[in-house]
Formats: C-alpha cells, sequence, structure tokens
C-alpha cells in the first residue's frame, strides 16, 4: 500500500512529456552508443549541467519536481536528479526504476513510512547482464 501511495503521489512528474524534456534528453543521448555509454553520458550531462540541492522539509522532501523545471532551474534534489535520469534512460529504451534508499541506517520494516527514506537513487535491472544503481548525485 505505501509503495502505492508513494507513487499516485509522484505519478505527474513520472508521466510529464514535453518539448524542452524531450530536446534536453536527445540532445544528451545518442542512439550509435552501446548500454554502459549511453548511461555514462546521460549521468555526466545531469552532473554537468545541474547542480544539486537537497530539499529537507515539506512536500518537497518526498515529491520531485516536474522535468521540465528541473530543466529550466539548472537545479535539483536526488529525487529530481534521478527523475531526469529514469525519463533519459527510458527515453532510449533501457529499464529502470527510481528507488528511495535510507543512506545511514536500516529500514525498520516494522514501521512502514516514506520518512524513513532520505535518497533517491535509480535502478536497472538488467545493464548488460548485471542490475546497477545508479546515483546521479554521486561526482
Amino acid at each position: 500500500i505505501l509503495v502505492a501511495e508513494y507513487k499516485n503521489r509522484i505519478e505527474h512528474t513520472l508521466t510529464e512529456s514535453d518539448e524542452s524534456t524531450e530536446k534536453w534528453i536527445q540532445s544528451h543521448t545518442s542512439r550509435n552508443q552501446d548500454i554502459a555509454e549511453t548511461i555514462a553520458s546521460i549521468l555526466t550531462a545531469i552532473r554537468e549541467n545541474f547542480n544539486y540541492q537537497g530539499y529537507v522539509f515539506g512536500e518537497r522532501a518526498q515529491v520531485p519536481n516536474l522535468p521540465s523545471d528541473i530543466i529550466d532551474n539548472g537545479y535539483g534534489d536526488c529525487k529530481d536528479l534521478s527523475l531526469l535520469l529514469h525519463k533519459s534512460l527510458e527515453s532510449m529504451g533501457i529499464r529502470s526504476h527510481l528507488a528511495l534508499v535510507n543512506q545511514h541506517v536500516a529500514i525498520d520494516s516494522s514501521m512502514p513510512s516514506v520518512d524513513q527514506f532520505n535518497h533517491m537513487i535509480v535502478y536497472c535491472p538488467n545493464i548488460e547482464g548485471s542490475s546497477r544503481c545508479l546515483d546521479p548525485t554521486d561526482s
């Protein structure tokens, strides 16, 4: 239930498709690269073109901005940059999922809450035969 509720809260950010987002993605990806090169070029583009700024209060602590707003702003938190990475990979036909994690302590499964998570990354279940976790905020 918790996962479904969270997905409903962020659904609008997952489904937004606009010209500026598509243009940014197309200008930073190439269909002539293999999967590993494509992922590396997208990660590099995000890390070089966007400033990482964390949000820890209110709704923005859990809900990412729209991809078009992230591109217009030139900055974002882990959710924003992970969403942009996810949308970029998706446009290239690379399967990925947004993943909430806690960087400091183990999750207490007896008390399910989105508040236990403090970071978002991107999980790719099958990249050249293995799973990978990608963090666009990692420098």
